[in-house]
This record gives structure tokens, C-alpha cells and sequence, in this order.
């Protein structure tokens, strides 16, 4: 008996290592991609999946090729390697 079972392939982010952020210091938290590893990309239950949330680019950071570096990936749009290096998340 075949069942369908619905999955979300996601790529995941991480806290930017040794940023502070926070009220007191007048600053939002920074997020960026995980490198490519085998933890960067995963499936989950969409039902677990946060709906919607503010990122803003880290626009003085730029942009980076780096976070995929093995050739063409569906991840990036039209095949250009446009990944930002950071966000900030809204709060």
C-alpha cells in the first residue's frame, strides 16, 4: 500500500558565531547559512515550519559564493551564486 507523505526540503540557518546582539546593545540578531556540510540541508514535516518572518540582508557584508561552492545548484536562482553573507532577523 503506497502512502503520500509530504516533506520540505530546507537549507538551514545558524546563529553568525561571536555576534552580540541584543535590547542593551542596540543590536538584532545575525543569521547566515550554514557552509556546506552534511548538516546544511535537510527534510522536515511542513507543518513544523514557521510561516513567515523578517529577514533583512546584511548589506555591507555582501555577497558570497562560497556557502555553495560545488557548481550549479537549484538553490540559486537562474544559476547565479547570489547567496547574502548575513541577515539580521526583525523584531
Amino acid at each position: 500500500m503506497r502512502q503520500m507523505m509530504e516533506v520540505l526540503w530546507v537549507r538551514w540557518f545558524g546563529v553568525v558565531p561571536g555576534y552580540q546582539w541584543g535590547i542593551k546593545k542596540a543590536r538584532l540578531p545575525k543569521i547566515g547559512f550554514i557552509l556546506d556540510s552534511p548538516g546544511a540541508f535537510g527534510f522536515l514535516d511542513p507543518s513544523l515550519v514557521l510561516r513567515a518572518c523578517h529577514l533583512i540582508p546584511a548589506f555591507t557584508k555582501g555577497h558570497t559564493d562560497s556557502l555553495l561552492p560545488h557548481g550549479p545548484s537549484i538553490a540559486w536562482e537562474n544559476g547565479s551564486p547570489d547567496d547574502w553573507t548575513a541577515y539580521y532577523v526583525n523584531m
